[in-house]
């Protein structure tokens, strides 16, 4: 065999071992890394995006109505929540639905229209904010359940359940306040076994 047809022969043999390594990655690397989301796996992570915003809104605005801890305390969990869809939005090439973070803006007319009402009740009474802390996080942790029987994708699911401990503990967190006011919080969206199985257990490590 002459220099150039044994050159040519091994450039044969490296493209082919390269189509196969190839091949093998495309079977052993997770889904995520191999297929697109599907356009409900991409509904809902625009939607979560705005949803975890509205939280960190709305406690926000009722911080700054009665000053009380657990909102402040809360917040910024929820900007993790926000940072972590984003994370997911950008990694799949998704266009953010947030493109200006301005408290109480949203490009959901649902999510905007929610925010004005549950504003609204929280300043009636601190009893009242505390309240709808516990009602976002009802909500919350039933959209993430949702989202997460939607995906098929480990790294979305991952978050998810990651975004889901974190509103397990702030559940946690308004039903201890609101004891604390002489009050017993009642579940609005969430089954009440549902309900006892979060609140009877202790506060979980998570954003």
């Amino acid at each position: 065999m002459n220099y150039n047809a044994k050159n040519a022969a091994i450039a044969i043999l490296a493209i082919g071992l390269v189509s196969v390594s190839l091949f093998t990655a495309s079977i052993l690397l997770p889904k995520s890394f191999t297929d697109p989301l599907s356009s409900q796996e991409v509904e809902d992570l625009v939607f979560n995006r705005e949803e975890e915003k509205l939280a960190r809104d709305v406690y926000l605005t009722l911080y700054a109505t009665w000053n009380h801890n657990v909102f402040n305390n809360i917040a910024p969990s929820e900007q993790i929540h926000m940072d972590s869809i984003l994370g997911l939005l950008n990694q799949y090439g998704i266009e953010d639905p947030v493109p200006e973070d301005t408290v109480g803006v949203y490009n959901n007319s649902i999510l905007m229209d929610l925010y004005t009402y549950l504003v609204a009740q929280g300043q009636l009474s601190l009893v009242d904010a505390l309240e709808v802390g516990g009602y976002i996080e009802e909500m919350d942790i039933l959209d993430l359940l949702r989202f997460i029987a939607n995906s098929d994708h480990p790294d979305v699911i991952t978050v998810y359940e990651r975004l889901m401990m974190g509103s397990r503990n702030h559940l946690r967190a308004f039903v201890g306040a609101l004891s604390d006011e002489g009050v017993t919080y009642v579940p609005v969206l969430m089954d009440e076994a549902d309900y006892q199985a979060i609140i009877t257990t202790p506060i979980e490590g998570g954003p």
